[in-house]
């Protein structure tokens, strides 16, 4: 069982997603891609995940179900 919602503790503090190295962090006025959009951050079973590390995950398991 997942449990996911969205997060956003960045609009207090600095905010690292923990998903590997992705190394993707966010603030409240700044992020660690610069040129980019600013991605969402979620909290997956309590760990942050932005955006983009949630989408390769959903991604891999609808692959598996399938």
């Amino acid at each position: 069982m997942l449990y996911i919602k969205e997060s956003y503790v960045y609009e207090f503090q600095e905010m690292h997603c923990h998903q590997g190295d992705c190394g993707y962090w966010r603030a409240p006025n700044d992020h660690s891609m610069q040129g980019s959009k600013m991605l969402r951050m979620f909290k997956v079973n309590g760990q942050y995940t932005c955006e983009a590390c949630l989408k390769e995950a959903t991604e891999s398991i609808q692959e598996w179900l399938e």
